[in-house]
């Protein structure tokens, strides 16, 4: 593969007048019980549309020019906490071509999330409203947090027509 490339754009402005709105819909929706494997779940968000907009947006900003196969936003959302802290190496292969991830809400011992570049691990450390965007053949591992501080974090996918290698590089 090429150059992986990865975008971390603050959406602070745009995000703080609706954050508790957001954190409160993942507190609220998160299932009382993960099945084995899972570790974010969807969201029903009323502001689905809004930071699809957000999403799409930056990724037209930064990236090659690209169209979209489905326009079905969804929402995923991962709270990790002292109960919920599941996590693996993965990437997004199979389900999208451009990903995002947005942090919501951190821990004071903030860990970030590792990637693999290079065959090398590369750590980076997100403050909150940042939104990566990275292609999705890009190995990750999202660090979590295991203590009673909830780390919240939205995770957004984009089908392109267009493959991510051609969009990203």
């Amino acid at each position: 593969m090429s150059k992986e490339i990865i975008y971390i754009v603050s959406l602070k402005k745009q995000l703080k007048p609706i954050e508790s709105d957001l954190i409160n819909e993942c507190i609220n929706q998160r299932p009382a019980v993960m099945r084995k494997g899972d570790f974010n779940f969807l969201i029903d968000s009323k502001h689905t549309q809004y930071l699809y907009h957000l999403f799409l947006k930056e990724s037209k900003k930064l990236l090659k020019m690209f169209s979209l196969k489905d326009k079905n936003f969804k929402t995923w959302c991962s709270v990790s906490d002292d109960k919920f802290n599941i996590t693996c190496w993965h990437n997004h292969i199979k389900s999208s071509t451009i990903n995002g991830v947005l942090y919501l809400q951190l821990t004071r011992k903030e860990e970030g999330i590792d990637f693999l570049i290079n065959q090398k691990i590369q750590n980076y450390l997100p403050k909150p409203f940042d939104l990566f965007i990275f292609p999705n053949y890009l190995d990750h591992y999202p660090r979590v947090s295991k203590t009673k501080e909830k780390r919240i974090s939205l995770n957004f996918e984009l089908q392109c027509k267009e493959e991510a290698i051609n969009i990203f590089n």
